[in-house]
């Protein structure tokens, strides 16, 4: 009898570290799927604590020279920082591209998609892409948008901008300043490319091929508007 009361003790106290271990770990997986269940009903803004898990499973992330910043309450800024092909489909708030040689596919911007000087030369290519901000060209040589929808496009690059405007895209006005060309050869049927160009210099404006009825009119800018560029 004893023997048998000796045994039982043993197998209490080799199971007691298991429970020990099993209840808190079971405990905190509670806890953080609540946090998380309360983070996507509510919205991040309204508990502490939903914000806290949100910012452990969304962290600042940096891939291939791609940096999407945690932002609360907002969206994601991204910025590129090197050449690369990036399409995975989200939503940003901006996107920033400091380098030539850069793809951009699928993506909603709701503020500006902005191409600094940074990208020289390079090429630049964007595939169904929406912008409800504005897309601003200060750097790159040759721009491609293939199915890209924005109100305006203001280009300013040192080295001149060639735009080839493809399929599905649909660009309410461009404003370019310096050398720029244009080359609507390729737009999809039914679609009008660029529907408005305002050119501070007719001399610098190219338009290489465009599509009937594409350009409502090109208006010179007036002395006062570029001294404000």
């Amino acid at each position: 009898m004893a023997a048998k009361k000796k045994a039982k003790k043993l197998k209490k106290k080799k199971s007691s570290p298991m429970l020990m271990i099993a209840i808190p770990l079971l405990c905190s997986l509670l806890i953080i799927f609540s946090g998380v269940f309360l983070w996507l009903m509510w919205g991040e803004g309204d508990s502490r604590y939903a914000n806290a898990v949100a910012k452990t499973l969304f962290p600042q992330r940096s891939l291939s020279g791609v940096s999407i910043s945690d932002e609360p309450k907002e969206l994601y800024n991204m910025q590129i920082s090197a050449a690369v092909t990036h399409s995975e489909r989200g939503s940003y708030q901006n996107i920033t591209v400091d380098s030539g040689a850069v793809v951009l596919k699928n993506k909603t911007v709701l503020g500006d998609l902005t191409v600094t000087p940074k990208a020289g030369k390079g090429d630049i290519e964007l595939c169904n892409i929406v912008v409800r901000g504005k897309i601003v060209i200060n750097g790159g040589g040759h721009v491609t948008l293939d199915g890209v929808t924005a109100p305006i496009i203001e280009s300013n690059s040192r080295y001149g901008t060639e735009f080839l405007i493809t399929g599905e895209t649909a660009i309410q006005q461009l404003v370019p300043y310096g050398k720029t060309v244009i080359n609507e050869s390729e737009l999809a049927d039914g679609y009008y490319g660029i529907k408005r160009i305002t050119a501070s210099d007719s001399d610098d404006l190219k338009l290489v091929t465009l599509k009937a009825g594409t350009v409502e009119q090109t208006v010179p800018k007036t002395a006062e508007e570029k001294n404000e560029k």
